[in-house]
């Protein structure tokens, strides 16, 4: 409630969680608590407002520290630097608990922000595709700042937001996952493109986005029943050579590896192995023995084996696909839904001439109880589209 004239601002009233527990979560100096209800009133004082309430608070750095020294709950002390230190304090320990605080708020509201998305990729229905952090006007980031941040949000990838060096680009783009910089990655393609449309940025040529990374420029576009998608960059294909392949059978501990496909390393700016099951159960039957798996991949040049198979004709898609990572710049575990490796299969089914029809379906993320899909869309002049639907589940701010 705004003041009367001339009267002092209501008191602030702090409060300190005592007890650690779920609920909280923190960036920096920066406490963040979801309380329910019931838990309001015990925190404020005042009465419950219906639903979840979601508070902030700031704890001072003073107060980090001195916690520490005395190895139990936080005090805060005056600052160093404070004009009213010492003997000039009329009432030192009032000023510790509020003045000192203030001067540590001031400098966290002089912290920067940035705008920050999380996106579901390759889903329409929040939390069944993979999640991508997008942040905005990232200009101001170094890359161990961009690097922290990605490792912070432990996301398959966060992207970076940045104006374009390259006249021709709408925008750049930085692609990070937990464990190094990638020079291109799919679903971070099609997400970033989803947030900056969805946060009012209108493409120079309406239904085109020209995106600059380090693969060079990569092409949006509007496809059809307003899905968008992004161009598959050229791609390097390797076969495996023939005496790996029994080492990659037994790593993926089944006989059911398609003997007429050959497996091959198919380098788009993320390199992948690529191999083909006989049918889509055996796909999603396949427990792998990891350590030999990643033999197999780092001696194929790449950090992840994407395994494919088909679906019955009735099936949910045309193919089933699951991408094991296999450490280096990927990191490890199972990615819900790639869209790198799917601009691969793209590449090789053509090179193999082995596609199904010129528009194909691939479902992924099923072992991980997502249901990702991606449209594959070859054109008549030999452009290979991309594709999916996208929904924002988060929006904020990031302060550092």
């Amino acid at each position: 409630m705004p003041c009367a004239p001339g009267a002092s601002p209501p008191a602030r009233r702090d409060f300190r969680l005592l007890s650690g527990g779920s609920g909280i979560s923190a960036i920096g100096d920066q406490f963040t608590l979801a309380a329910l209800p019931w838990l309001v009133p015990k925190l404020t004082g005042g009465p419950a407002a219906p639903g979840l309430v979601l508070a902030t608070m700031a704890l001072p750095r003073a107060l980090h520290a001195d916690r520490r020294r005395r190895g139990g709950s936080p005090v805060a002390a005056p600052r160093a630097d404070c004009p009213r230190r010492g003997g000039r304090c009329p009432q030192p320990c009032e000023h510790a608990r509020t003045a000192c605080r203030r001067h540590t708020l001031q400098e966290i509201n002089a912290m920067h922000t940035v705008r920050f998305s999380q996106v579901d990729v390759f889903s329409a229905v929040p939390f069944k595709g993979n999640p991508l952090a997008v942040v905005f006007d990232a200009d101001g980031l170094d890359t161990a700042q961009m690097q922290a941040i990605a490792r912070w949000t432990n996301l398959s990838e966060t992207t970076f937001l940045l104006a374009p060096d390259d006249p021709a680009a709408d925008y750049r783009v930085r692609i990070f996952t937990t464990g190094g910089e990638l020079p291109f990655a799919g679903h971070p393609t099609l997400g970033t493109a989803h947030a900056l449309r969805e946060s009012g940025y209108r493409p120079r040529r309406p239904g085109r986005l020209v995106q600059q990374c380090d693969v060079g420029l990569v092409e949006l576009a509007e496809r059809a029943q307003g899905r968008w998608a992004f161009a598959a960059p050229p791609a390097r294909i390797v076969p495996l050579p023939a005496e790996q392949r029994a080492a990659l059978v037994r790593a993926l501990g089944s006989e059911a590896v398609d003997a007429d496909a050959a497996p091959c390393t198919v380098d788009n700016g993320a390199p992948w192995l690529l191999v083909r099951m006989n049918s889509a159960a055996d796909c999603l039957a396949l427990r792998p023995d990891d350590a030999a798996l990643a033999a197999v991949t780092r001696a194929a040049g790449t950090s992840g084996a994407a395994i494919y198979g088909p679906h019955a004709a009735a099936g949910p898609a045309d193919f089933e696909m699951r991408c094991l990572m296999t450490g280096g710049d990927f990191g490890f575990g199972e990615d819900p839904v790639t869209g790198s490796a799917n601009a691969a299969l793209a590449c090789l089914l053509e090179a193999q001439g082995r596609r199904p029809a010129a528009s194909y379906t691939v479902r992924q993320g099923t072992a991980l109880q997502r249901d990702g899909r991606v449209a594959i869309d070859h054109d008549p002049d030999g452009r290979i589209w991309i594709g999916g639907d996208c929904v924002t589940v988060i929006e904020g701010r990031f302060r550092y």
